[in-house]
């Protein structure tokens, strides 16, 4: 369960930092983009960071293709105690055919440690005309 919230996690990071800081700038040929931000939920500090790069092309039949590749980093503290941290490295496409999506395809490596545990990960996922094609995932702790 945990390598899945951490898949996803990177993921969403990623994708949600691309699309909310880039967007305005999607137009062009490639755009930058970074984000930062630290929030608290009782004992806890959670801060997260990304960086890297967006771009979107649209073909004159109507399709659109959507890239992003970035890398983040996150920290937890619990009562200014660092408790755990990671990073990580994705790639995101996404092809459109009128306005519906065709093909989704998203890659990534990373690591966190927890605990004095440090587990390393790496996924592949490609979805393609409604049927999820393609799917590896390698997940390994130390410690």
């Amino acid at each position: 369960m945990r390598r899945a919230i951490r898949l996803f996690l990177a993921t969403f990071l990623l994708f949600t930092g691309a699309v909310t800081l880039a967007a305005p700038a999607l137009a062009a040929s490639a755009a930058p983009y970074r984000y930062t931000d630290c929030f608290t939920d009782g004992a806890y500090e959670i801060c997260f960071s990304g960086r890297g790069v967006v771009k979107e092309q649209s073909t004159p039949s109507g399709n659109v293709l959507f890239k992003a590749s970035g890398t983040s980093t996150y920290t937890i503290r619990e009562n200014g105690v660092l408790i755990e941290q990671g990073s990580g490295r994705d790639n995101f496409v996404l092809h459109e055919k009128s306005g519906e999506p065709h093909v989704y395809h998203s890659n990534g490596k990373g690591q966190f440690t927890f605990d004095g545990v440090t587990c390393t990960y790496r996924y592949n996922v490609t979805y393609a005309n409604g049927e999820l094609r393609h799917v590896t995932d390698d997940f390994r702790c130390d410690g």
